[in-house]
């Protein structure tokens, strides 16, 4: 039996489903949202993120990264490239 994920699924709206699936399309947005737009359409078709990485020959790694990103900050911050803000561990004092 194949492994069952642990997250839970993404739930998206209409609206989100259709943007998300107009940004796949795309012919001008940037590459890196595109391909974060198809990565998170391939997890809520229900797709394991092996499958996502290997059809988009990429790692599973990446396409971790942005399921996770998506499913604790929302979808904007899921299709967005920046890191999340941490607190500066540089000693100014």
């Amino acid at each position: 039996m194949p492994f069952q994920s642990q997250k839970p699924p993404l739930e998206l709206s209409e609206k989100d489903l259709g943007c998300l699936k107009r940004l796949a399309k795309s012919r001008t947005e940037k590459h890196a949202t595109v391909t974060r737009a198809r990565m998170l359409l391939g997890f809520h078709a229900g797709k394991s993120i092996s499958a996502i990485a290997r059809d988009m020959k990429t790692s599973r790694t990446r396409v971790d990264r942005c399921i996770k990103k998506a499913l604790s900050q929302g979808l904007k911050a899921g299709l967005s490239g920046s890191a999340p803000s941490r607190p500066s561990t540089a000693d100014l004092g």
